[in-house]
């Protein structure tokens, strides 16, 4: 009954962050207005939390996405979208890290293939000019993190995980994928990837993906950008 009620809440608090992240791509408002709205959602979803946790003792602090989100927001208006997201993903992985500081070193190895990855991907974007830099280098690991850091209790969702906690871990992912603000057809590429990389079993498997996930991200943005003469 217990985890009944406190799946409730947890669906209407990630709804209501969900609907305010899509807001975003489809209503332009003034951005005074968008800090009150983030600020409401943080309230709100922070009541919501603290209700979870009185009736189910351990749930995921959704209301860490609003705050994020605003410091996007507030990041991009004085320093441009590109350090924006630089800004983002720094606190991404911050706030990961203080969710769960067992995150650290736990359920990654081979990391020298991110780092090679990145380090391509980094290469080429500063060569050519091309725009995304944080969301190709940073994201593919700081999206995972934050969404291993948003399950209850697990480090990584495994094999004998029930389907509870698959499906906090695929919503998030889809919450996470659009956190960044990114145009809206290229969001679908980081949900699939995250999605793919919480459900996985695996060190190994997942340090490839997180791998792979550099490399599609820059072969999106190289091609979009090719394709329209950028």
């Amino acid at each position: 009954m217990h985890r009944g009620n406190a799946g409730s809440l947890y669906i209407i608090d990630s709804l209501l962050i969900f609907s305010v992240l899509i807001m975003s791509y489809v209503i332009y408002v003034d951005i005074l207005l968008k800090i009150l709205l983030y600020i409401i959602t943080i309230v709100v979803s922070i009541n919501l939390y603290f209700m979870r946790i009185h009736r189910h003792g351990t749930t995921s602090p959704l209301w860490i996405i609003p705050i994020l989100r605003l410091m996007l927001l507030i990041g991009t208006n004085f320093l441009g979208y590109e350090y924006g997201l630089f800004i983002l993903y720094i606190f991404t992985i911050i706030f990961a890290i203080l969710i769960k500081p067992s995150i650290i070193g736990g359920g990654m190895k081979y990391l020298e293939l991110v780092l090679i990855s990145a380090f391509i991907s980094m290469t080429i974007l500063l060569f050519f000019r091309y725009g995304f830099t944080a969301w190709i280098i940073l994201g593919p690991l700081a999206e995972l993190l934050i969404v291993i850091a948003l399950i209850p209790g697990r480090l990584f969702i495994t094999k004998s995980s029930n389907s509870y906690y698959k499906l906090i871990g695929v919503f998030n992912s889809v919450i996470v994928s659009i956190l960044p603000n990114i145009p809206i057809f290229m969001a679908f590429l980081p949900i699939f990837m995250n999605s793919l990389k919480v459900v996985v079993s695996g060190a190994k498997l997942t340090t490839i993906l997180i791998s792979l996930d550099h490399i599609s991200r820059l072969v999106f943005v190289v091609v979009i950008l090719w394709s329209i003469g950028t």
